[in-house]
């Protein structure tokens, strides 16, 4: 397919290929989780524990169901890693 080959290669310009963007968006996911635990360890499980784990949870979500689109669309493809 040629235009999958287009939008893997052009699909956000020729700024940062895709594999950075998911791993800046695994980072983020680490930072929410790692404020969970600062709130669980300070006390304030109140709200804002909560909230952060909401937008972790959020975050995975949106990142898991991405992946799979990008896949099936054809703009990501397995690396091919062999199977012993």
């Amino acid at each position: 397919m040629y235009i999958s080959s287009i939008y893997n290669r052009y699909l956000f310009g020729n700024l940062i290929p895709m594999k950075y963007y998911l791993i800046i968006f695994c980072i983020i996911i680490m930072i929410s989780l790692m404020s969970a635990g600062f709130f669980l360890i300070k006390g304030k499980k109140n709200s804002n524990m909560a909230w952060a784990l909401t937008w972790r949870i959020g975050l995975s979500l949106f990142l898991f169901t991405s992946i799979w689109l990008l896949y099936l669309l054809g703009w990501i493809q397995p690396t091919g890693i062999p199977y012993q």
